[in-house]
């Protein structure tokens, strides 16, 4: 490895007038014995601080390995190596003068055959400054006397009361209202599962979760409401379709439905909804109600309800009393 010249200078990180920060940066232009810049190649530094002279004691030294930048430009940051000896924040720059000492190693390790030694001026003493900052305060002057008491302003004058108002007629009686209904009732559930309509599902099939069995009074019709989620589980421009009904007792209602869920180009998997209500009159007794489904056509298969909250199917049962 050639002999390299070693170009330094020294830049203070912080301000005066602000908390200075225990660090500097130190900055070297490396070139070669050919006045080349030395770019882009791993360098070896130990940094020492000297108190007194250039051959004082050394009071702090550190260690840093980084690389040059395109330019040749070596960037340390003095106070933030790897600690070879004392410690920075403790370095009492008020007692100087102080000296930097630079060690080099063309090659990225420990053998350094570079040395220079340069007087530290004014640039790290932001850090003396500091600690300045933190002198004592001298003592307070005594507490001036008390200024006179202005004057009380006067009290406004209060404001009249206003008439009180003569009281109101009572107003009539309304007429009682009629007795509630008894014996009704009300209860939703949803579907406890998915329900996948294939070109085989060719009959009516029970919707997971979708029944309810109730027992209705003398004089009483029953509401029954139900919706949920129809989803095209195929791709591209394919289409779903699905007929739903309301079965009572085993035996589809009147109620019935036709929805279809069709993709288009740019959207697939498209999903549709089932809306079914009805009121039935219903004999005295135990009767079940169930949401059921059946394929109805189409290029794709269909998702029927689930468990998710976008897709769930719901069946609502009222018992009305007359």
């Amino acid at each position: 490895m050639k002999l390299l010249t070693l170009v330094s200078a020294l830049l203070l990180s912080g301000s005066l007038f602000a908390q200075a920060p225990q660090v500097f940066t130190y900055q070297s232009v490396i070139r070669n014995n050919s006045n080349q810049l030395v770019s882009s190649s791993p360098i070896g530094t130990k940094i020492s601080i000297l108190q007194g002279s250039t051959t004082g004691t050394i009071v702090y030294a550190e260690t840093h390995n980084a690389s040059t930048n395109a330019n040749g430009l070596l960037s340390l940051v003095i106070g933030a190596g790897t600690v070879q000896n004392g410690t920075f924040s403790s370095i009492n720059w008020g007692n100087g003068p102080y000296f930097i000492k630079t060690e080099t190693d063309p090659a990225g390790g420990t053998n350094y055959s570079l040395t220079g030694t340069q007087q530290l001026m004014s640039v790290p003493y932001a850090l003396y400054a500091e600690k300045a900052g933190t002198a004592v305060n001298g003592t307070p002057g005594a507490q001036g006397p008390q200024g006179i008491p202005g004057p009380i302003g006067a009290t406004g004058p209060a404001g009249a009361n206003g008439a009180t108002g003569s009281p109101g007629t009572p107003g009539a009686v309304g007429a009682t209202g009629p007795a509630g209904t008894t014996g009704q009732a009300a209860n939703t559930v949803f579907s406890t599962g998915q329900l996948i309509l294939t070109a085989a599902v060719t009959t009516y099939t029970l919707i997971p979760g979708l029944t309810q069995t109730i027992t209705v009074p003398a004089n009483a019709k029953v509401y029954v409401s139900t919706n949920g989620g129809f989803q095209n589980a195929g791709t591209g421009t394919t289409y779903a379709a699905a007929n739903f009904a309301i079965y009572l007792d085993g035996t589809a209602s009147s109620i019935q439905r036709q929805v279809v869920a069709a993709n288009t180009t740019g959207i697939g998997q498209i999903m549709s909804q089932w809306t079914l209500s009805g009121v039935f009159s219903l004999t005295a007794g135990s009767h079940t109600i169930e949401v059921r489904a059946r394929d109805a056509g189409g290029t794709a298969d269909a998702n029927v309800a689930g468990t998710n909250d976008l897709i769930k199917g719901n069946l609502t049962v009222m018992i009305i009393k007359e």
